[in-house]
Protein backbone atom coordinates (compact mmCIF):
# COMPACT_ATOMS: atom_id res chain seq x y z
CA UNK A 1 0.00 0.00 0.00
CA UNK A 2 1.15 3.43 -0.81
CA UNK A 3 0.07 6.71 0.86
CA UNK A 4 1.77 10.10 -1.02
CA UNK A 5 2.81 12.60 1.74
CA UNK A 6 0.02 14.27 2.64
CA UNK A 7 -2.51 11.54 2.34
CA UNK A 8 0.41 10.08 5.04
CA UNK A 9 0.34 13.27 7.33
CA UNK A 10 -3.67 13.68 7.08
CA UNK A 11 -3.81 9.90 8.21
CA UNK A 12 -0.91 9.41 10.98
CA UNK A 13 -2.38 12.54 12.67
CA UNK A 14 -5.83 11.18 12.22
CA UNK A 15 -4.97 7.53 14.18
CA UNK A 16 -3.18 9.57 16.96
CA UNK A 17 -6.06 12.17 17.11
CA UNK A 18 -8.27 8.74 18.00
CA UNK A 19 -6.28 8.61 21.39
CA UNK A 20 -7.70 11.10 24.20
CA UNK A 21 -3.92 10.89 26.55
CA UNK A 22 -6.26 11.86 29.32
CA UNK A 23 -7.95 8.33 28.90
CA UNK A 24 -4.70 6.05 28.58
CA UNK A 25 -3.64 5.28 31.73
CA UNK A 26 -1.51 2.13 30.70
CA UNK A 27 2.30 3.54 31.35
CA UNK A 28 3.69 1.93 28.21
CA UNK A 29 0.98 2.72 25.56
CA UNK A 30 1.15 5.97 27.50
CA UNK A 31 4.82 6.36 26.43
CA UNK A 32 3.90 5.23 22.76
CA UNK A 33 1.56 7.71 22.46
CA UNK A 34 3.32 10.00 23.63
CA UNK A 35 6.46 9.26 20.75
CA UNK A 36 3.63 9.33 18.15
CA UNK A 37 2.90 12.65 18.75
CA UNK A 38 6.12 13.95 18.75
CA UNK A 39 6.45 12.54 15.14
CA UNK A 40 3.52 14.11 14.15
CA UNK A 41 5.05 17.30 14.78
CA UNK A 42 8.00 16.60 13.08
CA UNK A 43 5.87 15.71 9.79
CA UNK A 44 4.56 19.20 9.20
CA UNK A 45 7.77 19.16 7.09
CA UNK A 46 6.10 17.20 4.73
CA UNK A 47 3.95 19.97 3.78
CA UNK A 48 7.05 22.10 2.45
CA UNK A 49 7.48 19.67 -0.17
CA UNK A 50 4.40 20.42 -1.86
CA UNK A 51 5.90 23.55 -2.86
CA UNK A 52 7.17 23.49 -6.81
CA UNK A 53 11.32 23.82 -6.97
CA UNK A 54 12.45 27.20 -7.75
CA UNK A 55 14.48 25.77 -10.58
CA UNK A 56 12.01 24.81 -12.67
CA UNK A 57 10.41 27.84 -14.00
CA UNK A 58 14.13 28.63 -14.80
CA UNK A 59 14.81 26.00 -17.01
CA UNK A 60 11.55 26.59 -18.34
CA UNK A 61 12.85 29.68 -19.75
CA UNK A 62 15.74 28.44 -20.52
CA UNK A 63 14.13 25.56 -22.95
CA UNK A 64 12.37 28.32 -24.69
CA UNK A 65 15.18 30.37 -24.88
CA UNK A 66 17.59 27.45 -27.08
CA UNK A 67 14.36 26.87 -28.72
CA UNK A 68 13.87 30.39 -30.16
CA UNK A 69 18.43 30.51 -30.86
CA UNK A 70 17.30 27.34 -32.58
CA UNK A 71 14.83 28.82 -34.54
CA UNK A 72 16.50 31.64 -35.13
CA UNK A 73 19.51 30.17 -36.23
CA UNK A 74 17.32 27.48 -38.51
CA UNK A 75 15.65 30.44 -40.25
CA UNK A 76 18.64 32.71 -40.64
CA UNK A 77 20.22 29.77 -42.83
CA UNK A 78 17.47 29.47 -44.65
CA UNK A 79 17.26 32.96 -45.72
CA UNK A 80 20.79 32.98 -46.90
CA UNK A 81 20.05 30.24 -49.64
CA UNK A 82 18.77 33.89 -51.29
CA UNK A 83 21.28 35.78 -50.65
CA UNK A 84 23.38 37.50 -53.85
CA UNK A 85 26.69 36.23 -53.04
CA UNK A 86 27.47 32.54 -54.37
CA UNK A 87 30.15 31.52 -51.65
CA UNK A 88 27.29 32.56 -48.87
CA UNK A 89 24.51 30.74 -50.96
CA UNK A 90 26.49 27.73 -51.18
CA UNK A 91 27.87 27.71 -47.45
CA UNK A 92 24.28 28.09 -46.78
CA UNK A 93 23.23 24.92 -48.58
CA UNK A 94 26.33 23.25 -46.77
CA UNK A 95 24.05 24.12 -43.31
CA UNK A 96 20.56 24.23 -44.70
CA UNK A 97 21.14 20.29 -46.13
CA UNK A 98 22.87 19.47 -42.50
CA UNK A 99 20.22 20.39 -40.32
CA UNK A 100 17.38 19.38 -42.26
CA UNK A 101 18.18 15.75 -41.19
CA UNK A 102 17.40 17.19 -37.82
CA UNK A 103 14.35 19.03 -38.58
CA UNK A 104 11.80 17.23 -36.69
CA UNK A 105 13.73 17.55 -33.10
CA UNK A 106 14.35 21.25 -34.14
CA UNK A 107 11.26 22.01 -34.52
CA UNK A 108 9.61 21.91 -30.62
CA UNK A 109 10.93 22.79 -27.14
CA UNK A 110 12.34 19.52 -25.85
CA UNK A 111 14.10 19.37 -22.92
CA UNK A 112 16.01 15.81 -23.56
CA UNK A 113 15.79 15.62 -26.72
CA UNK A 114 17.31 19.52 -27.68
CA UNK A 115 19.35 18.76 -25.41
CA UNK A 116 21.12 15.78 -27.06
CA UNK A 117 20.71 17.54 -30.66
CA UNK A 118 22.62 20.26 -29.68
CA UNK A 119 25.61 17.80 -28.48
CA UNK A 120 24.82 16.14 -31.82
CA UNK A 121 25.68 19.61 -34.22
CA UNK A 122 28.58 19.95 -31.88
CA UNK A 123 30.23 16.96 -32.66
CA UNK A 124 29.22 17.15 -36.32
CA UNK A 125 31.17 20.41 -36.27
CA UNK A 126 33.68 19.56 -34.52
CA UNK A 127 34.37 16.19 -36.95
CA UNK A 128 33.03 17.35 -40.54
CA UNK A 129 35.45 20.60 -41.96
CA UNK A 130 33.15 21.68 -44.28
CA UNK A 131 30.72 22.50 -41.74
CA UNK A 132 32.96 24.38 -39.58
CA UNK A 133 33.99 26.07 -42.79
CA UNK A 134 30.46 27.04 -43.65
CA UNK A 135 29.82 28.56 -40.28
CA UNK A 136 33.08 30.72 -40.61
CA UNK A 137 32.02 31.61 -44.14
CA UNK A 138 28.35 33.18 -42.79
CA UNK A 139 29.63 34.34 -39.33
CA UNK A 140 27.71 32.52 -37.70
CA UNK A 141 29.82 30.80 -34.67
CA UNK A 142 28.24 33.17 -31.92
CA UNK A 143 24.40 32.04 -32.41
CA UNK A 144 25.53 28.40 -32.70
CA UNK A 145 27.99 28.76 -29.40
CA UNK A 146 24.51 30.92 -27.76
CA UNK A 147 23.17 27.38 -27.98
CA UNK A 148 25.39 25.31 -26.60
CA UNK A 149 25.66 27.89 -23.93
CA UNK A 150 21.75 27.92 -22.86
CA UNK A 151 22.16 24.05 -23.85
CA UNK A 152 25.35 23.93 -20.54
CA UNK A 153 22.86 25.94 -18.48
CA UNK A 154 20.20 23.75 -18.62
CA UNK A 155 22.33 20.66 -18.17
CA UNK A 156 23.52 22.63 -14.84
CA UNK A 157 20.47 23.80 -13.73
CA UNK A 158 18.61 20.50 -14.08
CA UNK A 159 21.59 18.63 -12.71
CA UNK A 160 21.63 21.10 -9.09
CA UNK A 161 17.32 20.80 -9.44
CA UNK A 162 17.63 17.02 -9.47
CA UNK A 163 19.53 16.58 -6.66
CA UNK A 164 17.53 18.89 -4.32
CA UNK A 165 14.59 16.80 -4.79
CA UNK A 166 16.76 13.34 -4.62
CA UNK A 167 17.67 14.82 -0.84
CA UNK A 168 13.89 15.92 -0.62
CA UNK A 169 13.16 12.00 -1.60
CA UNK A 170 15.20 10.61 0.84
CA UNK A 171 13.92 13.37 3.73
CA UNK A 172 10.48 12.28 2.98
CA UNK A 173 11.18 8.71 3.20
CA UNK A 174 13.14 8.97 6.52
CA UNK A 175 10.32 11.20 8.23
CA UNK A 176 7.62 8.31 6.96
CA UNK A 177 9.56 5.35 8.15
CA UNK A 178 10.18 6.77 11.21
CA UNK A 179 6.88 7.77 11.78
CA UNK A 180 5.66 4.52 10.81
CA UNK A 181 7.65 2.77 13.05
CA UNK A 182 6.49 4.50 16.12
CA UNK A 183 2.94 4.35 15.21
CA UNK A 184 3.91 0.08 14.48
CA UNK A 185 4.92 0.89 18.58
CA UNK A 186 2.04 2.11 19.55
CA UNK A 187 -0.13 -0.07 17.68
CA UNK A 188 1.58 -2.91 19.84
CA UNK A 189 1.33 -1.28 22.83
CA UNK A 190 -2.15 -1.20 22.76
CA UNK A 191 -2.71 -4.84 21.51
CA UNK A 192 -0.92 -5.76 24.75
CA UNK A 193 -2.91 -3.76 26.60
CA UNK A 194 -5.68 -5.75 25.00
CA UNK A 195 -4.05 -9.22 25.55
CA UNK A 196 -3.12 -8.70 29.33
CA UNK A 197 -6.71 -7.00 30.33
CA UNK A 198 -4.48 -3.58 31.45
CA UNK A 199 -6.40 -0.81 31.56
CA UNK A 200 -9.84 -0.14 30.56
CA UNK A 201 -10.23 -3.19 27.81
CA UNK A 202 -13.27 -1.74 26.46
CA UNK A 203 -11.45 1.46 25.45
CA UNK A 204 -8.49 -0.19 23.93
CA UNK A 205 -11.31 -2.40 21.65
CA UNK A 206 -12.83 0.90 20.86
CA UNK A 207 -9.66 2.50 19.64
CA UNK A 208 -8.24 -0.50 17.44
CA UNK A 209 -11.81 -0.49 15.84
CA UNK A 210 -11.98 3.02 14.91
CA UNK A 211 -8.39 3.08 13.80
CA UNK A 212 -9.09 -0.30 11.59
CA UNK A 213 -12.16 2.15 10.42
CA UNK A 214 -10.19 5.11 9.24
CA UNK A 215 -7.45 2.65 7.40
CA UNK A 216 -10.75 0.99 5.63
CA UNK A 217 -11.23 4.47 4.63
CA UNK A 218 -7.11 4.93 3.06
CA UNK A 219 -7.68 1.84 1.57
CA UNK A 220 -10.37 2.74 -0.58
CA UNK A 221 -8.53 6.00 -1.55
CA UNK A 222 -5.43 3.75 -2.61
CA UNK A 223 -7.49 1.06 -4.28
CA UNK A 224 -9.81 3.74 -6.23
CA UNK A 225 -6.26 5.39 -7.56
CA UNK A 226 -5.04 2.36 -8.32
CA UNK A 227 -8.05 1.30 -10.47
CA UNK A 228 -7.43 4.86 -12.05
CA UNK A 229 -3.83 3.94 -12.82
CA UNK A 230 -4.45 0.98 -14.28
CA UNK A 231 -7.39 1.51 -16.25
CA UNK A 232 -5.60 4.49 -17.35
CA UNK A 233 -2.36 1.90 -18.58
CA UNK A 234 -4.79 -0.32 -19.97
CA UNK A 235 -6.47 2.25 -22.40
CA UNK A 236 -2.33 3.52 -23.48
CA UNK A 237 -1.67 -0.65 -24.08
CA UNK A 238 -5.41 -0.73 -25.96
CA UNK A 239 -4.50 2.31 -27.85
CA UNK A 240 -0.87 1.35 -28.89
CA UNK A 241 -2.40 -1.79 -29.98
CA UNK A 242 -4.87 -0.16 -32.61
CA UNK A 243 -2.26 1.68 -34.02
CA UNK A 244 0.25 -0.85 -34.90
CA UNK A 245 -3.09 -2.76 -36.16
CA UNK A 246 -2.94 0.31 -38.52
CA UNK A 247 0.46 -0.49 -39.27
CA UNK A 248 1.44 2.57 -36.94
CA UNK A 249 4.60 2.17 -34.72
CA UNK A 250 3.59 2.62 -31.51
CA UNK A 251 5.69 4.45 -28.63
CA UNK A 252 6.65 2.42 -25.71
CA UNK A 253 4.80 2.90 -22.65
CA UNK A 254 5.68 1.74 -19.22
CA UNK A 255 2.81 0.78 -17.09
CA UNK A 256 3.62 0.27 -13.42
CA UNK A 257 -0.26 0.33 -11.63
CA UNK A 258 0.01 0.22 -8.14
CA UNK A 259 0.52 -3.02 -6.06
CA UNK A 260 -2.05 -3.43 -3.71
CA UNK A 261 -2.84 -6.02 -0.44
CA UNK A 262 -6.34 -6.60 0.14
CA UNK A 263 -5.88 -7.83 4.22
CA UNK A 264 -7.68 -5.59 6.68
CA UNK A 265 -8.15 -7.50 9.88
CA UNK A 266 -8.37 -6.19 13.09
CA UNK A 267 -5.04 -7.56 14.57
CA UNK A 268 -2.25 -8.00 12.55
CA UNK A 269 0.41 -5.73 11.31
CA UNK A 270 -0.91 -6.34 7.81
CA UNK A 271 -3.76 -3.93 8.93
CA UNK A 272 -1.50 -1.20 9.21
CA UNK A 273 0.88 -1.70 6.00
CA UNK A 274 -1.39 1.07 3.95
CA UNK A 275 0.95 3.31 6.02
CA UNK A 276 4.32 2.16 4.60
CA UNK A 277 5.86 4.49 1.86
CA UNK A 278 7.67 1.94 -0.95
CA UNK A 279 11.19 4.07 -1.89
CA UNK A 280 10.13 4.06 -5.00
CA UNK A 281 6.91 6.19 -4.75
CA UNK A 282 6.93 9.87 -5.88
CA UNK A 283 7.08 12.46 -3.65
CA UNK A 284 3.47 13.66 -3.56
CA UNK A 285 2.92 17.09 -4.36
CA UNK A 286 6.47 17.53 -6.06
CA UNK A 287 4.25 16.77 -8.49
CA UNK A 288 4.54 13.75 -10.96
CA UNK A 289 3.87 16.09 -14.17
CA UNK A 290 6.75 18.58 -13.27
CA UNK A 291 8.73 15.00 -13.42
CA UNK A 292 7.72 14.05 -16.72
CA UNK A 293 8.33 17.34 -18.05
CA UNK A 294 11.84 17.44 -17.29
CA UNK A 295 12.78 13.69 -17.32
CA UNK A 296 10.37 12.59 -20.44
CA UNK A 297 12.56 12.36 -24.15
CA UNK A 298 9.53 13.11 -26.30
CA UNK A 299 7.46 15.21 -24.07
CA UNK A 300 6.15 18.34 -26.16
CA UNK A 301 6.59 21.31 -23.61
CA UNK A 302 3.15 23.14 -22.88
CA UNK A 303 3.13 27.02 -22.75
CA UNK A 304 2.46 26.84 -19.06
CA UNK A 305 4.90 24.41 -18.00
CA UNK A 306 5.17 25.83 -14.76
CA UNK A 307 1.83 25.18 -13.77
CA UNK A 308 2.67 21.51 -13.33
Amino acid sequence: MRLKNQEFSVAFNGIISLLDPQEVTVEYVQKALDEALEESAKLVELRNMRRKHHLTKVITELIYQRNDYLTSLTATIRGLLKSPFEDTRKAAEVLNDWLDAYREPLSKARLVQQTSLTEQLMDDVESHKRLSDAITTLDMLEPFQAVMASTQNIKTHTKARAKDMAANRRKAQELKQSAYEKLMVLFDAITMAIKLNDGDRVLYVRYVREINQLLNFYMATVLSRTTRNKTAADKKQQDKMEKEDEGDEGEEEENDPTATSSNMGMGGRSSYNILRLDADEDIDEWDDAEEEFLEEDELEMQTNADEY
